[in-house]
């Protein structure tokens, strides 16, 4: 469950500045910062699972398997981070 922070309308670039000051796990649904909740043993096993099973079927291709604070731009200039997010950007 996330729980939506009280601060006044933001854009992605301002949520960035103001995430990287401070400790915790936000994300951006395109107004505001929201919290996240941590996780679980379980959840980080099954995080980790999908990451690796990922990265072994993708080998010798420029595709990547980014888990852990990776963040992509959704819809309404949002922020996700997602528990693992592939990617063919080698950036």
């Amino acid at each position: 469950m996330s729980t939506a922070l009280h601060h006044p309308h933001m854009t992605r670039d301002a949520f960035f500045a103001w995430a990287e000051a401070r400790d915790g796990r936000t994300e951006f649904d395109g107004l505001q910062p929201v919290a996240m909740t941590g996780g679980t043993r379980d959840h980080a096993r099954r995080t980790g699972n999908v990451a690796l099973a990922r990265h072994t079927r993708r080998r010798g291709s420029p595709c990547e398997a980014l888990a852990v604070g990776a963040g992509v731009a959704t819809i309404g200039d949002a922020a996700r981070y997602p528990d693992v997010l592939g990617t063919t950007d080698a950036a």
